[in-house]
């Protein structure tokens, strides 16, 4: 059966009227059942609908027999309309300021010797194959300070993982908060996850939100080593940060 056949049925009005028996009636209700099974409720529906039918409204009498509803006879009452309060339409509307970019500039301490290191190793690689350390995952708790000297300023840690993501390069996954404790500053974060080859000069990995005064932020960071020691592993790391936020 084709949508052609059900339109000629509908169209010629053998249906139609209050003096169906109950036999076309019946035929009709198996007819717009067939054509479910076959298109869907939802083209069924629109198809009568378009034609002004709307087949789908049936009840039961007292007299146990089904009959359509002649949608000629129906009164269409118009829903009240439902007035919605002003629609928040700009960043003032959520008490944020106006976006600004700012850099900031500070250093990360990577201390993994000593009684008390700051990055520790949770995951060691199952084998020593991989000259990269593939694998294996740290977690760190790092000092952030305003100059290459551990001694010198505190202005915040650096919380989170990284992991040896790389079999052919001393490749690392990042996934590190940058916790502020210093200035307006206090309290605020910076999240990082991006890619670090730490064997290049310069690795820039994106900002991917914040919190406190840096909420919706979004930017990059570039992170330049600044001194390695290869006996102990432990490094100084400079990190310039370029950040728009409220």
């Amino acid at each position: 059966m084709s949508w052609p056949f059900f339109s000629m049925v509908v169209d010629s009005g053998y249906f139609m009227g209050d003096g169906l028996n109950a036999d076309n009636k019946y035929l009709l209700f198996m007819i717009f059942v067939v054509m479910i099974l076959i298109y869907g409720f939802v083209d069924v529906a629109a198809f009568f609908d378009v034609e002004g039918y709307l087949c789908s409204l049936f009840f039961i009498s007292g007299k146990a027999d089904a009959h359509i509803i002649n949608p000629r006879r129906l009164q269409v009452h118009q829903l009240p309309t439902i007035k919605l309060k002003k629609t928040l339409t700009s960043t003032t509307s959520f008490g944020l300021k106006k976006e600004k970019l700012s850099h900031l500039h500070f250093y990360f301490h990577d201390i993994v010797s000593g009684q008390n290191p700051s990055a520790v190793k949770i995951v060691v690689p199952p084998n020593n194959a991989s000259s990269t350390g593939f694998g294996m995952v740290a977690m760190i708790d790092d000092p952030l300070t305003v100059k290459p000297d551990l001694s010198s300023k505190l202005v915040g840690r650096a919380q989170g993982i990284y992991a040896s993501a790389a079999q052919g390069e001393d490749g690392l996954l990042m996934v590190v908060n940058f916790a502020f404790t210093e200035g307006k500053y206090n309290g605020s974060c910076l999240s990082v996850l991006g890619r670090n080859v730490v064997l290049l000069t310069v690795r820039e990995m994106p900002i991917i939100g914040g919190s406190g005064i840096f909420r919706f932020a979004r930017g990059y960071v570039q992170a330049r080593t600044h001194t390695y020691n290869p006996k102990t592993g432990d490094a100084v790391v400079e990190y310039d940060a370029y950040v728009f936020h409220y």
